[in-house]
């Protein structure tokens, strides 16, 4: 039996900061997380990529309750099907924020992890790079989130939005 909605009392104020820019606002947030993300030192990087993704993942329900003229209904679920980084985005932002996933988009969990990345010879000191390993794809997590923030460039100005 499906549950019954909670019945919820009015906010505290007829606006709340995270509302604020509707869309536009929860878009600004993604591209704010992708710059901390890129910016950020290593020790960071991790908490900027849940975070990152988070935001990315739930975009589109941002765009569904403030559907904007030049978007149809639909649009969205296709455009994030059509994209494995998408569909891993939410299972990323999902895992991020549950611990499991009861319902994974792609074929198989992913999982992340560091990998070692020897120093050129000649060069610089050794780093750590943090990958995704999704449905035999290994992803460079830097490369994923920028990749992300492009389709999502790509579709809203494709609309003029």
């Amino acid at each position: 039996m499906p549950r019954k909605p909670k019945q919820l009392s009015p906010p505290e104020l007829p606006q709340s900061l995270h509302k604020a820019g509707e869309w536009r606002g929860q878009w600004q947030r993604v591209n704010r997380w992708h710059s901390r993300l890129m910016a950020g030192s290593a020790a960071h990087r991790e908490d900027f990529l849940c975070a990152f993704f988070q935001n990315c993942a739930f975009l589109p329900e941002w765009l569904r309750r403030d559907l904007p003229s030049g978007l149809r209904q639909g649009e969205l679920e296709d455009l994030v099907k059509v994209h494995a980084e998408l569909l891993l985005s939410q299972d990323i932002a999902n895992a991020t924020k549950h611990f499991a996933l009861d319902d994974p988009k792609m074929p198989r969990e992913f999982s992340a992890a560091r990998e070692y990345v020897p120093a050129p010879v000649g060069g610089a000191a050794s780093s750590v790079a943090t990958v995704v390993l999704a449905d035999g794809v290994k992803y460079d997590a830097l490369a994923l989130a920028g990749r992300c923030l492009e389709i999502w460039k790509s579709f809203l100005r494709e609309r003029g939005l």
